[in-house]
Parts: C-alpha cells; structure tokens; sequence
C-alpha cells in the first residue's frame, strides 16, 4: 500500500510539473501569450510609423502645390503617379515612404491616394485593420485579379485610369470586361500574363501602360 501511494504521488507531481511547464508555453507562444503580444505591438508601431510619414508626405505635396490631388496618387515597388508629378521625377513607395522600416513599406501600396497593406498573413491583416491601416479589398488568388465589383474601386472616375496593384502576377479572364469609362490602363512588371477577354468590350480603353522596372 505505501509503495502504491508513493508511485501516485510521484505521478501527482510529475503531472502537475507537465501541467505547469505547458501552461507556461501557452502563456509565452500563445494568441494571448508574451511573444505574441510583443509581436503584434511592433507589427502595430510599424505600422503606424508609415503611416504618419505618408501623411506628412501627402502634406507637404499639398503645401509644394495646390493643384494636388490625393486621389491621383498611385505607388509601389516600381511606380510613383499623381497629377501634380514633373515629367522627370521618377520614383516608387520609398521615394514616400523613406524613412520607414523597408520590410513593412515592401508590403504596401497606394492605391488612389490610400494607404493599402497587402498581406496573406491573418494576423498581420487583422492587426492592421485594427488601427485603421486599409488591406487589400480587391479579388486576387494566388496573384491572379480575378473579376468583382471591387475591381471598379481601382479606376480614378475624374480621369478614367486603372493602376493595377503590384501583388497581381495575372490578369484573369474578363477582370475589366464591359468597364465604363475606363480610358487608360497601368499595369505593373509583375504582371506576367493577361488572359483571354479581360479587356473585353471596353469602347472608351485609349490607352495601355506596361510598366518595366518603373519605365514605361
């Protein structure tokens, strides 16, 4: 009897210690725990450093000319637009966002003068809707701008232009099918294919722009 209550005993302890030990990972690696929470402060600082910056970019763009239009302002890895830009100023996302860490600009665009953070992270998307940051709205799978009503948002109804995000690789079939208004197009080095009719029916298209390493 007493050999039995020592062998449970010590299974007791061992399995409070098992407990305990694994309580302990859950509060550091877990959703809520230590390394998480430290995470997604900084994701969230970041974040928020990039944003302050383009506002203040916005801002003295303002100040530099009154004819800005925030609306106008399209960027990324290889393309800086807005309708105030001289014609020999080239530039791209950094050229806005320069002092920012450069492994969080990386995943940002903006798209018609927002800020927009592209991600396939959960995580990182929900964070950054939680302190205001815009994720990306439109249809892309697997790098493929696939036809929705969100794709109209991309087009400047003032000028008729479409800037296609650079996180699209391919065009899907009829992405801008039957797209009124749509006068001009900007589509990205990254895009590598544009599949059957994804143009289709579109009476006012006047003019196509393919991006290469930032030239057209």
């Amino acid at each position: 009897m007493r050999k039995d209550s020592g062998i449970t005993l010590i299974t007791l302890i061992i399995t409070i210690i098992i407990l305990i030990i694994l309580a302990g990972i859950f509060l550091l690696i877990g959703d809520s725990g230590i390394l998480n929470k430290a995470q997604e402060t900084k994701f969230k600082t970041e974040l928020a450093k990039i944003e302050e910056e383009f506002k203040l970019y916005v801002n003295n763009k303002s100040l530099e000319n009154d004819n800005f239009e925030l609306g106008t302002l399209n960027a990324g890895k290889n393309l800086l637009t807005y309708n105030t830009k001289p014609e020999d100023e080239n530039g791209n996302i950094k050229t806005i966002l320069t002092n920012s860490n450069e492994k969080y600009v990386e995943c940002f665009e903006i798209i018609k003068g927002e800020l927009i953070y592209n991600s396939q992270n959960e995580k990182e998307l929900k964070w950054a809707l939680e302190i205001g940051i815009k994720i990306n709205p439109y249809l892309i799978v697997d790098g493929v701008l696939l036809s929705s009503d969100t794709n109209l948002m991309l087009m400047d109804e003032n000028t008729g232009t479409i800037v296609v995000p650079e996180s699209v690789t391919s065009i899907g079939e009829r992405t801008f099918a039957n797209v009124n208004g749509m006068k001009r197009i900007i589509i990205p080095s990254t895009v590598k294919e544009i599949r059957q009719n994804a143009f289709y029916a579109n009476a006012t298209l006047e003019e196509v722009i393919i991006l290469t390493d930032g030239n057209k």
